[in-house]
C-alpha cells in the first residue's frame, strides 16, 4: 500500500519545500482500484458490458422494449404512445466508462 500524503523536506535554507507528486502507480495498484469501482458500481445496481485492465463500461438499465409499446399503442388507440414516448426518451441503457489513470484517479465518464 502506498501513502501519497503531502509532506515536506528540509530544504538546506531550512524552508519547507513539497516533495515532487508520485510517479506513475504499478499496474496491480490500479487493477485493485478498478476492481473496488466496480464493485461499487455493481452493488449499486449496474452490470459490467466490458473490460480490460484498467478500464470498463457499465451498463444500468434495460433496452426499452418497442414491439410491446407498439402492440400496446395499437390496442389503445394511440393512448399508449404517449407513454411510450416519455418511456424511450428516458429508459433505456445507461452507459459508463470507469477508468483508473497512471496516477490512480479514477474516473466515470457518462457515455
Amino acid at each position: 500500500h502506498h501513502d501519497y500524503r503531502c509532506t515536506f523536506m528540509t530544504h538546506p535554507s531550512d524552508q519547507p519545500v513539497p516533495l515532487p507528486p508520485p510517479g506513475p502507480l504499478d499496474p496491480s495498484i490500479r487493477k485493485e482500484k478498478l476492481a473496488a469501482q466496480l464493485r461499487t458500481e455493481i452493488a449499486t445496481g449496474a452490470r459490467v458490458e466490458s473490460q480490460n485492465d484498467f478500464d470498463a463500461v457499465v451498463v444500468r438499465g434495460k433496452e426499452v422494449n418497442h414491439v410491446l409499446h407498439a402492440i400496446l399503442t395499437i390496442f389503445t388507440c394511440l393512448v399508449w404512445g404517449i407513454a411510450w414516448a416519455i418511456i424511450a426518451a428516458t429508459g433505456g441503457l445507461k452507459r459508463k466508462l470507469v477508468g483508473v489513470d497512471e496516477f490512480g484517479h479514477v474516473t466515470v465518464q457518462t457515455l
